[in-house]
């Protein structure tokens, strides 16, 4: 299994687009680790831009080769611990065989 972390809203264009889109940087970034809290998500990989409230899981299988597997530099940001670990895909990825699921909130 690996994991896509998201906001509710995206979680919701994921849902009715089925495909998970490239960001900014041109990639989908992932990673095997499942985290079951949106801020505990956010500080490991170092998420800056958004709340998390949602994770995206999917099998391996049929994912678009990985470019890059990172681990998140330890104070990966201003406000983020970091230590995590990301894998960077290029290219959209299918959501037809995904699973949604809501995170725990402290």
């Amino acid at each position: 299994m690996i994991f896509h972390y998201t906001t509710l809203e995206g979680a919701q264009g994921i849902s009715l687009g089925q495909v998970i889109e490239p960001g900014r940087s041109g990639s989908v970034w992932v990673t095997p680790e499942l985290y079951d809290r949106g801020a505990e998500a956010a500080n490991r990989l170092a998420i800056m831009a958004k709340a998390v409230s949602r994770v995206v899981a999917m099998d391996l299988a049929g994912l678009p080769p990985a470019t890059n597997v990172i681990p998140v530099r330890l104070g990966g940001g201003l406000r983020r611990e970091g230590g995590g670990l990301e894998i960077k895909l290029s290219g959209s990825v299918s959501a037809s065989m995904m699973r949604f699921l809501q995170l725990n909130e402290p």
